[in-house]
């Protein structure tokens, strides 16, 4: 159960802050969630991608969805784009590892 948002901006950095309750089954304590908005620019920094590549990526569902941030503005989520990252590693792997069994 979401209580409150909150949302910082410091430059191009944006984090949004969620208080949720009983996340964990083993206590009722209410946990604090910090989640950190990317802006494009730093989308395209860290996967090397360009900007129509990420919304063509989009488009065909290979990318994570950015989220509306006001009426001319949006961001990705920044564990989002890190998992995504990670699949392609893990698949990069996984082919190294079929072709050497090959």
């Amino acid at each position: 159960m979401v209580f409150g948002t909150f949302g910082a901006v410091e430059g191009e950095v944006v984090t949004v802050i969620f208080y949720s309750q009983a996340l964990s089954h083993e206590t009722n304590a209410e946990v604090l969630i910090i989640m950190r908005i990317m802006r494009l620019k730093e989308v395209m920094d860290t996967t090397g991608l360009k900007r129509s590549a990420i919304y063509k990526a989009i488009s065909e569902g290979r990318f994570p969805k950015q989220v509306s941030l006001g009426a001319r503005a949006a961001g990705w989520v920044a564990d989002e784009i890190e998992s995504w990252i990670m699949e392609r590693i893990e698949e990069r792997d996984g082919e190294e590892e079929q072709s050497t069994r090959n």
